[in-house]
């Protein structure tokens, strides 16, 4: 008698999260001969089950394949199996699938980073002035303060077709060079790239990670030999401070973000 391969329903699963597809089919497989263990062999190569590798079989999902294959016996004579099919992959449910498109999630905050100022909250120098008993002994010197600075952030994931390596040897490390969902040219710094592929390299889910500042150029202060400060008062204007561009610039736009809604993500990007 010939084997026999039944594909059912029940016990099958399928699930969805931020890392794509995971995915089980169920099979019974019966009529299974051979000499002991031999048969779960034979019930793994019986026609009708997938391999490693084989997409998985349905119009609504793409680029998930299966990546494990396991057979238990299910009666004593050891002919009848249950055979379950392992799943997985980069992919999301939709009426029309496609492969990886340009659409992409974004996400929104503000994280707190630490710097160091010589200013106080109204932009004033911070200053310890001795009385007049001190003077003799000690000078007038400005404070140096580390303080937690707001980081705004935002960060796009979606799915790529290529290894996102390139893009970030080309992007991280950059600043804007024109403007960017809102963003003048230059208030953009890309921090991170990096994507995961579930379906050996076919595709990616990539997120692409930026912070958003006032300006990353940065400040000079001419130091006082004295103590290894800033000297108190010093400003651009009297030439004791000035500021130089320490990024190099990219188009960001050219990595082809297609955001849906994008005319409100652009209001909310405007407000931080």
């Amino acid at each position: 008698m010939s084997v026999i391969v039944e594909d059912v329903i029940r016990g099958a699963t399928m699930k969805q999260d931020n890392n794509g597809i995971t995915a089980t089919r169920v099979f019974i497989v019966s009529e299974i001969t051979g000499d002991g263990i031999d048969k779960l062999a034979n019930a793994l190569l019986a026609t009708g089950i997938p391999t490693v590798g084989d997409l998985y079989p349905s119009s609504l999902v793409n680029n998930v394949y299966c990546d494990s294959v396991t057979a238990t016996p299910i009666n004593n004579e050891n002919t009848q199996f249950n055979v379950v099919a392992s799943y997985s992959g980069s992919s999301a449910l939709n009426n029309d699938a496609t492969e990886a498109t340009g659409e992409a999630s974004l996400t929104v905050g503000a994280t707190l980073q630490q710097e160091q100022t010589t200013k106080n909250a109204n932009g004033e120098d911070i200053v310890l002035i001795p009385k007049a008993e001190m003077l003799g002994k000690y000078l007038k010197q400005t404070g140096l303060i580390s303080v937690m600075r707001p980081q705004f952030t935002m960060s796009f994931t979606r799915i790529d077709d290529e290894n996102p390596i390139e893009n970030a040897k080309k992007y991280v490390g950059k600043i804007n060079s024109n403007a960017f969902f809102n963003n003048e040219s230059k208030k953009v710094l890309c921090t991170r790239i990096e994507g995961n592929s579930k379906d050996n390299g076919k595709t990616y889910v990539t997120t692409y990670q930026f912070q958003i500042a006032d300006s990353w150029k940065a400040d000079i202060a001419y130091i006082d030999q004295n103590n290894g400060l800033p000297v108190s008062g010093a400003s651009f204007e009297n030439g004791l401070k000035n500021s130089a561009d320490v990024y190099k610039e990219a188009d960001f736009n050219a990595l082809g973000f297609d955001v849906e809604d994008g005319d409100n993500f652009d209001s909310i990007l405007h407000n931080i």
